[in-house]
C-alpha cells in the first residue's frame, strides 16, 4: 500500500495505526514523504517505528501523483492499496476487498463505502454501482482511500496523472472502468475520509478546467468508438461539473461579501458566472426571495 505523506502531522500516525491494525497482515507499506518540511520521522510515532512492513521513501515535492507512483514502483504485490495521511481504514478494510475480488475475478480493482467524518458528525456515502457512464456523469464516486487495484492494471493505465492537480483521482478510476470494466464493491463504510480545511480545495476554476480536459478526452476516446453512451455521458458529466463549480464559487463570493470583501466576491461572481450562469441566477433568486420573506416575517411582527 501506498500512502503520500506531505507535512502530514498527527493524522498520519491514526492513518498507520488503522494499517497496523488490519486482520490481513501479509502487506507492505511505502509513505512517500513529497519533500515535507516537517519530515516524517517513524520513530516519533510511537509503536508503529517497530513495524518492519512500513518503509519511509524521501524525496522532492513533486505532487501526490507523482508521490502514488513513486510508491507503487517501490513496492511488488500483486495488489496495490491507497490511502491518504488523514484517512482511516476498518480493521476489516483488506480483508473483505481480497475476499470480494477473489469472488469476482474478472475485476480489476475494489472499492468500498465510506463515511465523512465532519465537524458536524459522520456522513455515510451513498450506496451505488459504479459503471464508466456513471462515473463520467458524475453520478457515482469511488474513493481514492477505498481502492484496491490489481498492479498490472495500475500500470496499464499509467498510473496518476501527474499534470493533473485537483482530478487525479477521478482521472485514475475513470481509465480503470475504461479499460477493466466495474469494480468489485463492498458497500459497508470500511473508510473514515476527515474532512478538514487543510483537504478542501478552493480552487474551483482549476478543478472545473481540468474536468473539462478530462471528459473531452473521454468523450473524444467514446466518439471513436461509436460509443455513444459514453459519449452523452460525459456531456452530461460536464454540464455537472460546470453547475457544482459555480456552486462553489457562489459560495465563495458570499462568504467574501460576509467578510466585507467586495472585490474578492465579486471575483468569485464573475468566474461562477463564466462556469454556469444559471447556477448563480438561481442562487442569486434563492437569496432575494430568502430576503423578501425576512421583510415578511419582520412586518408581520
Amino acid at each position: 500500500m501506498v500512502i503520500p505523506a506531505f507535512n502530514a502531522g498527527q493524522h498520519l500516525a491514526l492513518s498507520l495505526g488503522s494499517v497496523i491494525a488490519q486482520e490481513f497482515t501479509d502487506w507492505q507499506c511505502v509513505v512517500v514523504d513529497d519533500g515535507s518540511s516537517d519530515p516524517v520521522d517513524l520513530a516519533a510515532l510511537g509503536s508503529i517505528a517497530d513495524d518492519h512492513r512500513i518503509v519511509v521513501h524521501r524525496q522532492a515535492n513533486a505532487g501526490v501523483s507523482v508521490a502514488r507512483n513513486v510508491g507503487v514502483a517501490l513496492t511488488d504485490s500483486r495488489w496495490v492499496a491507497f490511502l491518504d495521511q488523514d484517512d482511516t481504514w476498518h480493521p476489516t478494510k483488506l480483508s473483505r476487498q481480497l475476499a470480494g475480488l477473489a469472488a469476482s475475478p474478472g475485476a480489476a480493482f475494489s472499492h468500498t463505502g465510506f463515511v465523512w467524518s465532519l465537524p458536524s458528525g459522520p456522513r455515510k456515502s451513498r450506496e451505488v454501482v459504479v459503471t464508466y457512464p456513471d462515473l463520467l456523469a458524475g453520478r457515482s464516486h469511488v474513493l481514492l482511500s477505498s481502492l484496491l487495484v490489481r498492479r498490472d492494471a495500475h500500470a496499464a493505465v499509467g498510473g496518476s496523472d501527474p499534470l493533473l492537480r485537483q482530478q487525479q483521482d477521478w482521472a485514475l478510476v475513470l481509465d480503470l472502468c475504461r479499460l477493466f470494466g466495474s469494480p468489485a464493491h463492498d458497500p459497508d463504510p470500511l473508510v473514515t475520509y476527515l474532512v478538514h480545511q487543510g483537504n478542501a480545495s478552493r480552487d474551483y476554476s482549476r478543478a472545473a478546467a481540468e474536468a473539462a480536459w478530462l471528459l473531452g478526452g473521454h468523450r473524444a476516446a467514446a466518439m471513436a468508438v461509436g460509443d455513444l453512451v459514453a459519449e452523452q455521458a460525459a456531456e452530461d458529466g460536464l454540464r455537472h461539473t460546470y453547475r457544482l463549480h459555480a456552486r462553489q464559487g457562489v459560495e465563495n463570493a458570499r462568504e467574501a461579501r460576509h467578510r466585507g470583501e467586495w472585490r474578492s466576491a465579486a471575483h468569485h461572481l464573475k468566474a461562477a458566472t463564466r462556469l454556469d450562469a444559471m447556477s448563480v441566477a438561481t442562487a442569486a433568486g434563492a437569496s432575494l426571495r430568502a430576503q423578501a420573506d425576512q421583510l415578511v416575517r419582520r412586518a408581520r411582527s
